[in-house]
């Protein structure tokens, strides 16, 4: 699902224009990502226009479009009457009202998307590490089957490890299953490896938008902005400059390696 954003205006944010491209990885990098989710979630209103697949959200069709799109806060909510993993599932399959005539296939297919083990069915909530906590906040938005997934800085507190194991689950639902994955994060690094398109956000307005690649080519407007290159885009400019050696600009690390070793 296509979502495209028209003279968007509340107190954080100052006429914001933008799309965010249907089945595409978009990474968008501000503070107030929360507040904007919100909005991108139909859950706030404001003024400005927002569009869903070219169909003008209205109070008519909020609920419907809701259903849609998925929000995955940072935060993972404990709920202490819900004791295992089933449990949690079973509940937001009834709290998202969804219809299903064998519920434990429909979580079944959830889980093995996101690559948890069916035994983690009788695992204890309290027993979960962030990473698997994560995981099942992504099982629990699949009960629904939305088209876009909102997911608030889901890197935090994860290492390299268990990011890549997070990103290939984007990935998946994005090349397997034609899903529109959004996420927010202030880590260069993370945008340039793992998304295909970014918006940079700065004092409530766009400073810069586009593809990855051509963004992150406008290194003069980046700095005005104070916007820091990534790392392996820096190592490149500075071999550039240093040693006069062209390198190509990679987002896997390891294919710059491979070009370092043939040409440094």
């Amino acid at each position: 699902m296509e979502i495209r954003v028209s003279h968007l205006s509340t107190t954080a944010f100052q006429k914001l224009d933008f799309c965010i491209e249907s089945g595409k990885i978009t990474a968008l990098s501000l503070k107030e990502s929360h507040d904007l989710f919100c909005i991108l979630h139909l859950e706030e209103k404001k003024a400005g226009s927002i569009y869903l697949d070219g169909i003008k959200k209205e109070r008519k069709n909020q609920a419907y479009y809701q259903k849609k799109i998925a929000l995955v806060p940072e935060q993972f909510l404990l709920l202490p009457y819900l004791s295992t993993v089933e449990e949690y599932l079973l509940y937001f399959l009834r709290e998202l009202k969804v219809p299903c005539q064998n519920s434990f296939k429909k979580i079944q297919d959830a889980l093995r998307i996101v690559g948890l083990p069916l035994s983690s069915l009788s695992k204890a909530i309290t027993t979960l590490s962030e990473t698997e906590q994560k995981l099942l906040q992504i099982a629990v938005s699949l009960l629904a089957n939305p088209e876009v997934f909102l997911l608030e800085d889901p890197f935090a507190k994860l290492d390299l490890h268990y990011q890549k194991k997070l990103i290939g689950v984007f990935r998946k639902l994005k090349e397997k299953y034609q899903k529109t994955i959004v996420f927010s994060t202030m880590d260069v690094d993370k945008i340039y490896q793992y998304a295909d398109n970014v918006i940079f956000l700065r004092k409530g307005r766009i400073v810069c938008s586009g593809s990855v690649e051509e963004v992150f080519k406008q290194a003069t407007l980046l700095k005005r902005n104070q916007i820091e290159l990534p790392t392996s885009l820096a190592f490149i400019h500075c071999v550039k400059k240093k040693k006069q050696i062209t390198l190509s600009h990679h987002q896997d690390v390891r294919d710059l390696i491979k070009d370092i070793y043939r040409n440094v």
